[in-house]
């Protein structure tokens, strides 16, 4: 229904993007919504899902007129919405790319790579995200709290470029689903089973881990925030192979649920998840060399 309602008409859109993104500027002290999830699903779905179906320049249209509502409405809400446009502009050049492509494992490679020469060319952001993510815990936090967090606080600042990708990337594909369900039941699901990460990455990825262990200083530093970018790109293949697997072995769906339980409250599971999207990774490879030697 909801869904329907914002595909059908540009009134509907406009008012949909503009409703869910007031609900993600309200929902936390201003800037720290930025690194809450549910910011990105909640008006980051909603963006992609237009994308989705009706295309860029109708997306672009849709978040003008969005952004001058806002603009009228900065006067009452008292937030600064020029960081509304880091979810809204990244999301929708990644949709576009998934609605050309209509490949997630391409989706998710772009999103890494395009992070990864970010991290190259224009550098680690940890500053700014330290700068405004003080500033607002210092207004919702007493003092003495403020202390007790400021360790996790700063290992945070540091991998927040990739996690907003990462949020972004589960914004797209909740919305492809969204999408899914409304026009082409359990196309979803073929996609989502057929997610692979390109085998070319596989040795970029070494590359890198071995570049963690060889070089030093500010240069590691890079080099494991790369190496982050690819450990959540094998995770979301992963979590593919995982589907997969349960789909194919006919069991309960509560295994799934257990493992996304271990996903939220031990992070370790995360590293776990993403060893099997590589494992995937080298038995498709394997198994396509296989079949074509036996071809031949």
């Amino acid at each position: 229904m909801i869904g329907k309602y914002i595909l059908s008409g540009r009134l509907q859109a406009i008012s949909a993007i503009t409703f869910s993104t007031l609900i993600s500027l309200l929902l936390l002290p201003e800037f720290i919504y930025l690194i809450n999830p549910f910011s990105y699903l909640i008006c980051g779905s909603v963006v992609s899902l237009v994308t989705l179906r009706k295309g860029v320049f109708y997306t672009l249209q849709m978040l003008a007129l969005s952004w001058l509502i806002l603009l009228i409405l900065n006067k009452y809400i008292e937030r600064s919405i020029q960081e509304v446009l880091i979810i809204w502009l990244p999301i929708l050049l990644l949709s576009a790319i998934l609605r050309f492509s209509q490949r997630q494992g391409t989706l998710v490679s772009l999103a890494g790579l395009g992070t990864i020469i970010f991290y190259i060319t224009i550098g680690d952001l940890s500053e700014w995200w330290q700068e405004g993510l003080s500033i607002a815990f210092e207004q919702a936090l007493p003092p003495e709290q403020l202390e007790m967090y400021e360790p996790i606080f700063n290992s945070m600042t540091k991998l927040m470029n990739t996690l907003a990708v990462f949020y972004m990337l589960i914004a797209i594909l909740f919305a492809r689903w969204w999408q899914s369900r409304l026009f082409n039941p359990g196309g979803f699901r073929k996609e989502f089973y057929a997610l692979r990460i390109p085998k070319a990455v596989l040795p970029i990825f070494i590359l890198t881990v071995v570049l963690v262990f060889t070089v030093d200083g500010s240069k590691q530093i890079m080099f494991m925030n790369i190496l982050v970018v690819f450990v959540f790109m094998y995770l979301i293949q992963g979590l593919s192979f995982a589907h997969r697997s349960v789909d194919k072995l006919k069991l309960s769906v509560s295994w799934l649920i257990i493992l996304y339980c271990l996903l939220m409250f031990v992070p370790q599971m995360g590293l776990i998840i993403a060893c099997l999207g590589i494992v995937d990774t080298l038995t498709e490879w394997h198994n396509k060399k296989r079949g074509s030697e036996k071809e031949s």
